[in-house]
């Protein structure tokens, strides 16, 4: 798997801990805006596929809310990480690999365990909340996600950010905010899941980030051990259900696999954007799904969502701060200006 076509540098940060640092900004307006559509639809697409599943499921079976449309998922990426490092691994052997390491430190084993293990939990964690929250409301509550990104990328990382970022995180916790007046009443148990859904995805998603950036270490074999342990974690959940996890797979139906094909393609945009953006440019392009997920389900007869007044203003300042996250408001009027060489990098 590539780097996302972006250079990216370690250095020490004021805690002796490794951060992310991009070489510049090698890509124009256009092509940010492109990541930011594409992810958008990738992450948008995930979610309507999830709520038609949950939809079309039969309240006795709930097949797309099982732990086997997980364990399915993961098997299928699983797979394709394999294979990755396989091909490097011959690669090498025939001298023509890319020098990659493809082994893990039992620290870094150990680090890929902690954050499989909180992904697992926040996925069954959110399927309660989505019981009463609909997609686009959940998405956008989830905009806070990239606070938290940004208060442990400072912590774990030592990452620090400019104006304009900060800039752009105000629009979003703005929007946010909004969005709580002009949606219907929630249940303060839905609420509190929710902040704990966001304070282990900040923490979770960088911790994967200093891994998957981590110099000299094979992404692919990142991601292989990242799913083996979340397969494993929800087939253990799996086990303690009536039908057990062979009985779900088994009833399996076009709509749980096109759920199945809405995670493969969710898991292999989260890594690339993380390669490509760090923790919290990642969460950045994601929410803006928000916007997407508002015009879809306002045309889509399988969900009864409408658009609010609020809920647009909300939708445009949300989207406005993934467009400032990478470039000012004045973007428009100026090309972003290269590092001129010798210059301190900044962190993002």
């Amino acid at each position: 798997m590539g780097r996302g076509g972006q250079n990216t540098k370690h250095v020490p940060s004021p805690h002796g801990v490794e951060g992310s640092v991009k070489d510049g900004d090698a890509h124009g307006p256009l092509v940010y805006l492109g990541a930011i559509v594409l992810g958008c639809a990738v992450k948008s697409g995930t979610s309507l596929l999830n709520r038609m599943s949950r939809l079309r499921a039969s309240d006795s079976d709930r097949l797309a809310d099982s732990p086997a449309v997980w364990f399915a998922s993961y098997s299928a990426l699983f797979a394709l990480q394999v294979v990755a490092v396989v091909r490097e691994a011959s690669a090498q052997r025939a001298g023509r690999g890319t020098g990659v390491r493809l082994a893990l430190s039992p620290a870094e084993a150990a680090l890929l365990l902690v954050v499989a293990l909180v992904y697992t939990l926040m996925e069954n964690l959110q399927f309660y909340v989505l019981e009463e929250v609909q997609a686009p409301v959940f998405q956008t509550f989830g905009n806070l996600k990239v606070l938290a990104a940004a208060l442990f990328s400072r912590l774990l990382l030592g990452t620090r950010f400019k104006a304009h970022q900060h800039f752009a995180m105000a629009l979003l916790v703005l929007g946010s905010c909004l969005l709580r007046f002009s949606v219907m009443w929630v249940s303060s148990a839905r609420i509190a899941a929710t902040l704990v859904l966001i304070l282990c995805s900040g923490f979770n998603l960088v911790l994967y980030e200093k891994l998957v950036c981590k110099p000299g270490l094979s992404v692919a074999l990142c991601n292989m051990t990242f799913y083996l342990a979340s397969m494993l974690l929800h087939g253990a959940l799996a086990a303690g259900t009536d039908v057990g996890l062979a009985g779900n797979l088994a009833s399996f139906n076009l709509v749980t696999w096109g759920a199945v094909g809405g995670h493969v393609l969710n898991g292999t945009a989260n890594t690339l954007l993380v390669v490509y953006a760090g923790a919290v440019g990642k969460q950045f392009i994601s929410q803006g799904a928000v916007v997407a997920l508002a015009f879809v389900g306002l045309f889509s007869k399988s969900d009864a969502f409408h658009l609010t007044p609020g809920f647009a203003a909300a939708s445009a300042l949300v989207f406005g701060g993934v467009w400032s996250w990478k470039y000012a408001p004045s973007a428009f009027l100026r090309e972003p200006r290269a590092r001129e060489p010798g210059a301190k990098p900044h962190f993002e």
